[in-house]
């Protein structure tokens, strides 16, 4: 069957025999449709077609293309190619796209290495990638780094690694999100750690992040399947405070019991 992508090529193909010139942005869209469908090689090759003909790519482009690709060494090249010409904030933005595509590959540690290397943290340089960001001291994670890398973490149940980095944030001075502790007490909830999600969300709500019905409700979650009945009934009244309702599928495993 003959994907949407395929026709939007059909078109720009068209368009070119007609004379029409293609900017940064089309190459852009083709670009990114072609990654979503796993299509790399067209991808790559549309990348290469538009540099032949002295179209820059932007970062836009770039971070697709990396997240998308299955091996270290073609990350690499792609970067190689264009660091000289991109600015801290694009750096950090390309930075981000890698440990993307090497949590995508299933590459969780060498992520967590990278993003403890641009730390500053000692390295134990077990990867390409880390070896070259290594060189290049002006790129420093952000907020967004650090998302992705303990989201990683705690969905793959290595929650004391997760919650390491999120204690080292404040060694870069990086800003922890609502988003961060969110994920965090999830995972701890779902390993059946509710006292440090406790801790959690005090610390949350004196940097004045106020729980959300998904935070409210794995807390509950947890208190749910460890039949603590009394525990649970406390967190309801809680949520009601703030407007949040309880999810039924916890309910129900109390009215099991």
């Amino acid at each position: 069957r003959e994907s949407r992508v395929d026709k939007a090529l059909q078109l720009f193909d068209k368009m070119r025999k007609l004379g029409f010139a293609p900017d940064v942005s089309l190459y852009d869209v083709l670009i990114g449709g072609l990654c979503k469908n796993k299509e790399l090689e067209k991808a790559l090759y549309l990348y290469s077609e538009m540099k032949e003909l002295g179209i820059y790519p932007d970062v836009g482009i770039l971070t697709k293309l990396i997240s998308s690709l299955p091996r270290e060494r073609e990350m690499i090249q792609l970067i190689e190619e264009m660091q000289e010409d991109l600015d801290t904030e694009a750096m950090t933005l390309l930075y981000n796209s890698v440990l993307n595509g090497l949590i995508k590959n299933g590459s969780i540690n060498k992520a967590y290495h990278l993003l403890r290397a641009m730390m500053g943290d000692e390295s134990n340089g077990d990867t390409e990638v880390e070896r070259l960001f290594m060189i290049k001291k002006f790129v420093q994670p952000d907020t967004t780094s650090f998302g992705i890398v303990i989201d990683s973490l705690c969905r793959t149940d290595k929650l004391d690694l997760a919650l390491a980095l999120f204690r080292d944030m404040d060694q870069i001075g990086c800003k922890r999100s609502l988003l961060l502790y969110n994920n965090l007490i999830d995972g701890l909830c779902n390993s059946n750690r509710v006292e440090e999600c406790y801790e959690l969300l005090r610390e949350m709500e004196e940097l004045g992040f106020k729980p959300t019905q998904f935070t409210q409700n794995s807390i509950y979650g947890c208190l749910c399947r460890r039949e603590d009945v009394a525990g649970a009934l406390d967190v309801v009244r809680e949520m009601r405070v703030h407007g949040h309702v309880p999810w039924i599928k916890y309910s129900t495993l109390l009215v099991k019991k």
